[in-house]
């Protein structure tokens, strides 16, 4: 189906330039989803230690940088944490590495080596692990669920247009929302302990690894 010419798809929520009569009309929804696997992966751990007088300094998390590289991730891409000491509260870090083209077997073996590493340092708690994926480059993918989502639109205005007796018009407006990062991405955050998994969050091991693509068009139709 060719697309309406009106849409204007450079900003997070798109508006074409309505006509006059754009309020006057048969207006529907149409959205589609699909999962992207992701092309990089960054892994956040935030530790306590349970002792105050055990600083989490570099010395200190090697054992932690180690496993994350044997993981998979590029020593590059690890950012040794900023501690601090304050009265009354245990020393707290957060380090953080990145992996590139995760997949399931990676991050499965990475828990159970970063777990492993942990397990082994003495009075050190990790509190909460959380994982950043993104997809670079994902337009292609925007642009093919948006033609899904424009004929769903369309679909459901032939229905409406059916039961009503009439026919569908020109398009009178456009309004497109959709992911738009300024550098091209996808990306979806989630807790690598499953607390934050609600509806929508990753169901399965390969949910872990990709990144929910969505988007969502309403499109107001003359009647004629």
């Amino acid at each position: 189906m060719k697309r309406p010419a009106q849409a204007q798809l450079s900003g997070e929520v798109v508006r074409a330039v309505p006509a006059q009569n754009a309020g006057h009309g048969i207006t529907v929804t149409g959205s589609a989803t699909s999962r992207v696997a992701a092309t990089s992966a960054r892994i956040t751990l935030e530790l306590s230690s349970a002792d105050r007088s055990l600083s989490l300094d570099a010395q200190t998390m090697q054992p932690i940088v180690a496993a994350l590289v044997k993981a998979g991730a590029d020593p590059s891409s690890v950012h040794l944490p900023l501690n601090f000491a304050a009265p009354g509260s245990s020393n707290v870090a957060s380090i953080t590495a990145t992996v590139d083209h995760p997949t399931v077997g990676m991050m499965q073996n990475g828990i159970v080596t970063v777990g492993a590493a942990i397990a082994g340092m003495k009075n050190v708690i990790l509190n909460g692990a959380m994982v950043f994926a993104t997809v670079a480059h994902c337009q292609d993918q925007l642009d093919a669920i948006r033609g899904q989502a424009i004929e769903r639109a369309r679909a459901k205005a032939d229905s409406v247009a059916k039961d009503l007796d009439v026919h569908v018009g020109t398009v009178v407006n456009v309004v497109v929302s959709e992911p738009n990062n300024p550098d091209g991405t996808c990306a979806t955050q989630y807790a690598i302990n499953g607390s934050m998994n609600g509806p929508g969050g990753p169901q399965s091991p390969q949910d872990y690894v990709s990144v929910p693509v969505f988007t969502s068009v309403t499109i107001t139709y003359a009647i004629k």
